[in-house]
């Protein structure tokens, strides 16, 4: 019986020592592995934002030179007042276009958060007319189907 009972007894006390380390040595991994992983999604979700920041930049520089040419031809049609209303339209657009390109996202959140505040009606009528404006840009932009032709689905006797 001594044999028996002096086997796990020892290889128990002397295996201790290494289960833990071993366990120390996976808990480090683990948290240098997540600690990595935290770092690439952080810089994945900067580029995203990088990227959809400078395509927001570049439509609205696109946006500001139509409505600048708009203002051109309300000049030759005689309406100067019209032209310079879309001239300074059109510089203010080009402005934020530019301080969109130069300002961090938190910055513009706190910009955005800060004009909304201010002018609360300006904001929720643009927030309106930027909706109206995209709905009716997809819309135009479905394929052949229930949307773009304007038909309504087809009525299954009133079950879904």
């Amino acid at each position: 019986m001594s044999a028996i009972d002096e086997s796990p007894a020892g290889n128990g006390a002397s295996e201790r020592p290494t289960v833990r380390g071993a366990a120390q040595e996976i808990g480090e991994e683990v948290r240098r592995e997540g600690t990595r992983l935290k770092d690439e999604a952080a810089a994945g979700a900067k580029q995203q934002v990088d990227d959809r920041k400078h395509a927001a930049g570049d439509y609205l520089h696109t946006m500001a030179s139509a409505i600048g040419s708009g203002a051109d031809v309300f000049r030759r049609d005689g309406l100067d007042g019209t032209g310079s209303v879309l001239d300074r339209a059109a510089a203010e657009i080009d402005g934020v276009a530019d301080r969109l390109a130069d300002r961090r996202p938190e910055q513009i959140l706190r910009d955005v958060e800060g004009f909304a505040r201010r002018h609360p009606a300006v904001f929720f009528g643009s927030a309106f007319l930027l909706a109206f404006g995209a709905a009716r840009l997809l819309k135009s932009s479905a394929p052949d189907g229930h949307a773009s032709r304007g038909d309504t689905p087809p009525n299954h006797g009133g079950m879904l």
